[in-house]
């Protein structure tokens, strides 16, 4: 793309130094003769000198104004993108961000593998599927059924985590299996007045050795 002296238009990393260079080239051209011009001349030839050079980098004529300007580079970043994203050069902006909205719907429910009734997958189609995917995973780590629910998993997590600590502190079934291998015990009770002193009691059942 040329602008209207058949120059290249700069990249726009270089677009900033060559702005700088026709400022310069401006003021040097008015330095030549600072007492037959004033500084509001300066001023006029400097922004006219910018705003051609603008235009031309824009494709815009030679006469446009700023708005002019900024209407083409709009047209000109609209038919870009819009070529881009699979649209007509014509469409507007809301067609466009729409289409590429579409295209990253698109390309996400395929990662995650889930289709719409109506071909047209939403966002909250996407979520619910994450959710699930998400769900299940976590409802085979703790052994819950396929379909289980955040509850039922998270129960499921808990006693499980309680069953590992029992088991490691030696809590639980094994307190329970040392509980009834310990015999019957012996309990006496004995009163201050040793005459009046009920027989000893003898316990057939085994104390809980927690108590």
């Amino acid at each position: 793309m040329t602008n209207g002296t058949n120059e290249p238009t700069p990249k726009p990393e270089d677009m900033g130094g060559k702005l700088d260079d026709e400022i310069k080239e401006s003021v040097e051209d008015w330095a030549k003769d600072p007492e037959g011009s004033s500084f509001s001349d300066l001023d006029d030839k400097i922004e006219l000198k910018l705003r051609q050079t603008m235009a031309g980098w824009v494709g815009a004529g030679p006469d446009a104004s700023w708005k002019d300007i900024g209407d083409k580079m709009d047209d000109n970043s609209r038919r870009a993108m819009a070529r881009w994203v699979g649209v007509e050069e014509e469409a507007d902006w809301p067609t466009i961000s729409g289409q590429i909205d579409r295209r990253i719907r698109t390309n996400i429910a395929n990662v995650v593998r889930v289709k719409s009734e109506s071909g047209d997958v939403t966002w909250q189609d996407i979520g619910r599927k994450v959710e699930a995917d998400i769900r299940h995973m976590l409802g085979d780590l703790v052994g819950t059924e396929p379909d289980a629910d955040w509850q039922t998993i998270a129960s499921q997590a808990v006693d499980k985590v309680k069953h590992s600590i029992e088991r490691l502190t030696g809590k639980g079934e094994d307190a329970a299996q040392s509980a009834e291998k310990s015999g019957p015990v012996k309990i006496e009770i004995e009163s201050e007045d040793d005459a009046d002193a009920p027989p000893s009691v003898k316990s057939s059942e085994p104390i809980d050795p927690t108590l």
